[in-house]
């Protein structure tokens, strides 16, 4: 199914240097480093669910059900609905950003540079200055202080800080046995 901004024959400029901040709490940037406000805590939190695992489709149902897992299905979709519409409204471009559809939803990485991302890709390099330069992306906790006031999301966000937690952690080992290798 196309969306209602794939229909439209109009196409807003693609915007570059967007940055995405998810790692020692959330932060979106324009490329002027001009925060961008999101008012809903709901659509900051559909922001970064779909900011974990970008470019990825994610179905419409399952994001409901964590981010409204104390409301019936229905109430839940028709909320995401209002998450998204809020989304769409703060985010510049959105039909760069978001790909829709009536049963999933993803975030597009092209206009953005999202620092877990950076970070996960980042932390197979196999140099110090490389590896070190990977582990400076890491700020702190994934959405640091961030509450999504769900129990699922709660569970989410625990999973994803300790597997991000795991990766650093990870990483500064390896950096130390590349300094030790190298007698650094």
């Amino acid at each position: 199914l196309r969306s209602h901004e794939q229909q439209n024959e109009y196409r807003e400029p693609r915007l570059t240097g967007l940055t995405l901040q998810l790692l020692g709490g959330l932060r979106l940037q324009d490329a002027a480093g001009t925060d961008i406000a999101i008012s809903s805590r709901k659509a900051r939190a559909l922001l970064a669910y779909l900011a974990a695992s970008p470019d990825e489709a994610h179905e419409r149902d399952r994001i409901a059900a964590v981010l409204w897992d104390e409301v019936d299905a229905e109430l839940a979709r028709a909320n995401l609905r209002q998450a998204l519409a809020t989304l769409r409204r703060s985010l510049p471009a959105t039909e760069t950003m978001l790909r829709t559809d009536s049963q999933s939803i993803a975030l597009l990485t092209a206009p953005l540079a999202i620092d877990l991302q950076l970070l996960r890709q980042s932390l197979n390099a196999t140099n110090r200055t490389s590896l070190q330069a990977a582990l400076n992306h890491y700020r702190g906790d994934f959405l640091d202080g961030f509450d999504g006031r769900s129990v699922a999301f709660a569970e989410w966000l625990q999973w994803q800080r300790r597997a991000i937690r795991n990766d650093v952690a990870a990483g500064f080992r390896r950096l130390s046995e590349l300094c030790v290798a190298n007698e650094d």
